[in-house]
Formats: structure tokens, sequence, C-alpha cells
């Protein structure tokens, strides 16, 4: 007896996968009907189509998903209107020369074609027994229909999918950051199970709503919160912006709730990611000695530069290049990922030997990237990152992590007595001022590597107060 199991189908004593493709879909599938392939299996060897069926459909499910997108996007009133608007001025019912094509003395004209077609339209779709009514027409016709009657495009509402992909691909370079792209899907999310789907449908108590639900239901902090809102903000700036709409207040700007206080018991801001201490950075170097590999190179660079970890993560083999006796990372935004911010564009030198070798090594791979692909991700590079520190014996705290390394850095600089511009410079912190934005701007290499160089010595130099025992390892964590 076949064993019931979706999608399998027996033919001559053979087994194949077969699934049906929804008619809606099959313009975007190249009008095919179903999918078939052969499972290479004869019927007595059933106990290994599901692993067989599994895999199959993982790619099948992953194109009936992308035909889905294409079908939604195409009806989606925004979409609808654009080519509504498009037909309308070929055709010459809108825009320049739309007056020679309406009824004049009698004539009938190409407007009065398309017209007369229409409504034929509507009486065939119309339940017999019942007047002809617009409402039977499809949902290109209707926009077609309301277009030549106002003599210009409809203002429609824009959809949150639609506004979160026209960002994406014009504010964000068409690759959204990772705080841009939890906000907008911890929103998309939530509208769902309101059945909120405009942007126009957004108020401010909605967005009030949302937030006591980041803040209750998911447990989220007052400044997890203010990332999201953050990402939301400008989302939604852009979008009224860019669809003029001039009678929408942008909901989410200087709200205020209870969940975005600050907590006066936590650690302020410089203390909520501390720098390793000399004890740290022994284990540290002492694990990157035993263990070869790209997980040191990582460690090695990021100690080097005090870049942030995707920077280094991200980098491409064109970016490491030369300036005068001085070998130099081109931290910019390339394919791999983007910046954090603007100023985060900028060279820096490599200054150690060991973060010298690790690019030569790097060199070899047979990539275009320095790093692995699954690097090319902030959660994977942290995880890595922060695997190796605990293996090194850096004891568990939430202030010990990867981006002390940078903190590190920054932290040595300072020790000696780097001024905060050239700090700025060197990590890609946007300076603040008036008088910052005036002059010729940037540092001589030879200045940053000589900061840089001086800073190693320091690394570690910080006072023994501001951490708690067990993260200098006198103490078990309880």
């Amino acid at each position: 007896m076949l064993m019931s199991v979706k999608y399998l189908q027996k033919r001559g004593g053979r087994l194949h996968y077969r699934r049906k493709i929804p008619e809606h879909l099959r313009p975007y599938l190249g009008d095919r009907r179903e999918f078939k392939q052969s499972l290479g299996l004869a019927e007595t060897e059933q106990h290994l189509a599901p692993a067989r069926i599994k895999l199959i459909d993982r790619d099948v499910s992953r194109m009936m998903l992308q035909a889905e997108r294409l079908h939604q996007r195409n009806q989606s009133p925004e979409a609808l209107a654009k080519i509504a608007e498009e037909w309308a001025l070929r055709m010459s019912f809108i825009g320049p020369g739309s007056e020679e094509n309406r009824r004049t003395d009698g004539e009938f004209t190409e407007l009065d074609h398309w017209l007369d077609q229409l409504e034929r339209r509507a009486e065939a779709q119309t339940p017999r027994g019942e007047e002809p009514d617009p409402h039977y027409l499809s949902a290109e016709d209707k926009m077609k229909l309301e277009t030549v009657k106002r003599g210009k495009r409809v203002k429609v509402p824009v959809s949150f999918i639609s506004a979160v992909e026209a960002y994406t691909d014009e504010q964000a370079g068409g690759m959204l950051g990772k705080a841009e792209q939890s906000a907008f899907k911890q929103l998309q999310e939530w509208f769902n199970k309101r059945g909120t789907t405009t942007i126009e449908d957004v108020d401010r108590k909605l967005a009030s709503d949302f937030i006591t639900y980041l803040s209750r239901d998911r447990g989220q902090s007052a400044e997890t919160i203010r990332r999201r809102l953050n990402s939301i903000r400008a989302l939604w700036s852009f979008t009224i912006d860019r669809n003029e709409i001039d009678d929408l207040r942008n909901p989410w700007a200087k709200i205020k709730h209870a969940a975005l206080k600050r907590d006066p018991l936590k650690p302020k801001a410089s203390q909520r990611v501390l720098p390793f201490r000399f004890e740290h950075w022994e284990m540290i170097d002492r694990w990157c000695s035993e263990n070869p590999g790209s997980t040191r190179d990582l460690i090695v660079l990021l100690k080097a530069t005090g870049c942030r970890p995707l920077e280094i993560a991200g980098l491409q083999k064109v970016d490491v290049q030369t300036r005068g006796n001085h070998k130099v990372l081109n931290i910019r935004p390339n394919s791999n990922r983007r910046l954090k911010t603007e100023g985060s564009e900028r060279f820096v030198p490599v200054v150690t030997l060991e973060a010298i070798e690790a690019l030569d090594r790097l060199a070899l791979a047979d990539r275009e990237s320095l790093f692995r692909r699954a690097l090319h991700n902030t959660n994977n590079t942290s995880q890595l990152l922060n695997k190796a520190i605990r293996a090194a014996g850096v004891p568990k705290s939430r202030r010990l992590v990867a981006y002390s390394i940078r903190h590190s850095v920054i932290e040595a600089m300072r020790r000696n007595q780097v001024r905060e511009g050239l700090i700025s410079a060197i990590v890609g912190h946007s300076e603040s001022g008036i008088t910052a934005r005036y002059g010729a701007g940037g540092y001589e290499t030879s200045v940053t590597a000589e900061a840089l160089e001086h800073a190693q010595s320091a690394l570690g130099d910080v006072q023994k107060d501001v951490y708690s025992p067990a993260e200098l390892g006198e103490a078990k964590v309880s």
C-alpha cells in the first residue's frame, strides 16, 4: 500500500513528485499547470520518498512564493495606478493631446471606442437580470476608468509592503540593515494580526499600541524599542515625501510612551560594553596562537584596526590597498554589507605584523571576499567571535563581547591622548559640532597609522573598578 505522503504520485510502478500550480500563479511560472519530477525510486522504495520530496518541494515552494509576490505586487493599488497612468498617457486619454481624443461635435474617438468596450465587458460580467455596473469590471479596468475621469493618476493608499520595497531600493541601496530588517519584520507581523495594510491606516494610537506590544508581549527594552522606532520613523518620512502625501502626519514622530523611558538602574551608555583588560587580552592572544584559522584572523584584524566586526568580515580583496608605505583597508559599502553611517566610509591602516600576515593568507582564498559568505551576516559573525572569546577563558558577561575589541582600541587611543577628532576618523564615528564640517577634512595615513600603532601597547589599560569581580575572573557567576 502506498503511503499517504503529500505530493507523492505512483505511475507505472515508479514514484514521482507532483504539485499543482494555482491558476493565478501560472502566468509567472511559464503557464505550467503543475510541477512533476521523478524521484528515481521504485514503488518498493517508498520509505525513501519523503526525504527526496522535501528537497524538491523546498525549491518549488520558493518559486511559488516568488510568483505569489509578483502577483500581489501587480495587483496592488499603487501598481495598478501607475499602469493606468502610463496607459492613459500612451492613448492620449490624459495629458498632451487628450483634448482631441474626447467627444467633439458628435465624432466617435478612440476614447469612445474604449468606453464602449468597457461597457460590453461590464455587461458580460454582470449576473443575468441585473443592470450593467462598473463594479463587475476588473481592478485594472476600474483604475483606468477612474484615471480617465479624473484626467490624472488616481492617488491610492500606499501599502506597507510596497513602502518597504521602495525604501529598500531607493533609500537603503537594495539592502536593509539589521535594525531595519528587525523593525519592519516585527511591524509587518503585528499588522498581519490586526488586518492593517496601508501606511495611511496608521495613526498615533496604533503607533502607541505597537510600542505596548513590543514592550509587554515581546519583552523588549526601551533602548531596543527606540531603535525599532528610528527605522520605522525613517520609513514613514521617506514614504510621505516620495508619494507626496501632504495630508499625512508621521505618526511615529515625537511619540511619547512609558515603555520608552530610560531605566535609571541600567549602566550608562559608555559601560554597556566594556573594553578588555590586560588579563582578558592574555587569554585571547593565547587562544589565537593555538587556533589558526579565519576566526583568529578576524580577531587579529579587529584588534589592529578598531573596526566594527562586519566591516572586517565583509571586506572584499579589492578593499585591501596600499597608501605610501602602509597597507590600508578601504571601509566602504559593497555587495557583502552596508555601512552603519555615511561617516563610516574611510581608509584604515593595518599596523601590526600579525594583521598583515592574516591579510596575505586570506588573499590566497579562491573567492572575491576575504571571509566566507556566512560571515557577511552580523549575527553569524558575532556568534563566532563570542564563542571564541568564551573558549579563550574570558568570563561570560553581556559587557565582554565581540564589540569589546573595538572598545579596547578606542580606549587605548584615549589612554595615549589621541584627540577625539582623530579617533572618530579612524573608527568611523561622525564628528559633532559645526566646526567639524569646515576645513579640508581627513587625516594623512601616516597620522592615523601612528595613532593605531601606539594604541597597541595600551590595549587592556583600563581601571579595574568598572568591572565586577566575576568579569575579572575573581568570582564565579552565581
